[in-house]
């Protein structure tokens, strides 16, 4: 499934790759971190930063379960990013702190609507509210 998916991505089909997995999604009772994460990336590449929060949440729960630092901070920050755009100052704070005591560096570069995702931006947005 996740090969349709990266197929679909592959040709611009943001929308149909988004809504693809969260259908495969919703009937698997073994959903990785990956895909979890690969669901709120989705969901940010169509702006649907509401709708990404709760995968990124399932991410970052099964990230600290299996101990998985990557998917962890990304998902924090992806996350961080989401509150942040949705005006939750306190939310986007927290996720924020826990990236920073992660890795203070990181950042998200690779979704094509959104430009860099870091520390910077999320805080200047934090900054605006």
């Amino acid at each position: 499934m996740t090969d349709e998916v990266y197929e679909l991505m592959g040709l611009g089909c943001y929308t149909e790759a988004e809504n693809l997995l969260r259908d495969n999604i919703s009937t698997n009772n073994k959903t990785e971190i990956g895909d979890w994460y690969l669901l709120g990336e989705l969901a940010v590449t169509n702006k649907n930063y509401s709708d990404a929060i709760p995968p990124l949440s399932k991410a970052v729960t099964n990230s600290i379960l299996e101990k998985n630092a990557y998917y962890l901070n990304s998902s924090y920050l992806l996350r961080s990013y989401c509150y942040a755009k949705n005006f939750n100052k306190k939310a986007a704070q927290a996720d924020l702190e826990s990236v920073l005591a992660i890795d203070s560096d990181t950042s998200i570069t690779w979704i094509y609507s959104e430009g860099d995702i870091n520390a910077e931006v999320i805080l200047a947005l934090i900054n605006g509210m």
